[in-house]
């Protein structure tokens, strides 16, 4: 009888979330009047990215929308009986939905089902659930770490890539550039590839069960220490993701979704594993470089440390997810939903 009353709540709740993010997508108008008040008490930099953002109604509707879809969700996985089985699903998606609520109840019914989720006891066959296949280190011969040198040189050559007056000639140059970087990293890694990605073909299921929990992990230290940062330099982002936002959606998309997570997790994972054997020390110097390599165009010393800092956390993540899996597949998938995720955002509130 305890159990139903539990699953019944996964039914209630659910639509009740349904009703008031409606309302709340209703009242868009005195959410946005709220939140303007609050932006004039923050620094005059942070001020000036705050309003270009909550200018656009976007920014008031998705979280709205998106409650709307996790409720769905939650009420599909009712119906089809299966709440314990997706227990995990259930707790990540009621753990969004207390993230993006923008109305109290929503917020309260989101917090309600997590704690009611963590109780659930799934009674399937423990043999049923899928593991990561345990793969070997990458290579670190000789004629890998020669690889690694090639790939890494070829990479940093761009610094010497002559600037033409034309517009529609740099675009030109650096599409071919990064065209050649990438075969270049995609015929030194062949190997490994070919194995990693038949890995995770056969066991996408076990990787996905693996990653996803230490995705929002990953998420919610990103999210804070990038908050703390940015106040720390009153400044609204990094110049890095400036430019990037500068850049025509034809350039910038494929760059950062496709290019970016196949090319720097290959350099930045894979070809520095070649060169330092040791977990912690691989991912400390991952992340630095990963850092580093985001904020050097910062116009101060201390705003270029304290931006490294959101930036190396990332690497040093996607580093850790490497030590674990071996299987560089999983980096470039998380990457590109990052980065995805960055973009939808960039497209949808500036």
């Amino acid at each position: 009888m305890k159990k139903d009353k539990k699953r019944i709540y996964f039914l209630i709740a659910p639509i009740f979330q349904i009703i008031f993010s409606i309302i709340s997508i209703l009242n868009v108008s005195s959410a946005k009047e709220e939140a303007m008040k609050t932006i004039e008490m923050l620094p005059d930099t942070l001020k000036g990215r705050m309003i270009e953002a909550y200018s656009n109604n976007n920014i008031f509707i998705l979280p709205s929308v998106l409650c709307i879809i996790f409720s769905i969700i939650i009420l599909i996985i009712f119906f089809r009986n299966s709440l314990e089985k997706r227990k995990k699903l259930v707790l990540g998606l009621g753990i969004a939905t207390l993230l993006l609520a923008d109305n109290l109840i929503v917020g309260a019914l989101a917090l309600i089902s997590i704690v009611i989720s963590i109780g659930f006891k799934n009674n399937e066959e423990r043999h049923e659930k899928k593991e990561i296949p345990k793969l070997d280190r990458i290579d670190t011969g000789f004629k890998s770490v020669l690889g690694g040198i090639l790939c890494l040189v070829v990479y940093f050559s761009q610094l010497f890539i002559p600037v033409s007056a034309s517009k529609s000639a740099n675009y030109i140059i650096s599409v071919v550039f990064y065209i050649i970087v990438l075969l270049v990293c995609l015929y030194v890694f062949r190997n490994n590839l070919k194995r990693d990605v038949k890995a995770f073909k056969e066991n996408w299921q076990g990787y996905i069960s693996y990653i996803i929990p230490k995705l929002g992990i990953m998420y919610a230290s990103y999210l804070i220490v990038s908050l703390v940062c940015v106040f720390m330099i009153n400044q609204g982002t990094s110049i890095n993701q400036q430019a990037v936002e500068a850049l025509p959606l034809w350039y910038s998309l494929p760059l950062s979704i496709i290019w970016a997570p196949i090319v720097e997790e290959l350099l930045f994972r894979g070809c520095i594993r070649r060169f330092i054997k040791n977990n912690t020390l691989y991912i400390i110097t991952s992340g630095l470089i990963f850092g580093l390599l985001h904020t050097f165009s910062e116009q101060s010393v201390f705003s270029m440390i304290v931006l490294m800092i959101p930036y190396g956390l990332l690497g040093g993540f996607f580093a850790y997810f490497y030590t674990k899996t071996n299987n560089i597949t999983t980096n470039m998938l998380c990457h590109s939903f990052h980065n995805t995720v960055v973009m939808l955002l960039q497209i949808l509130l500036f």
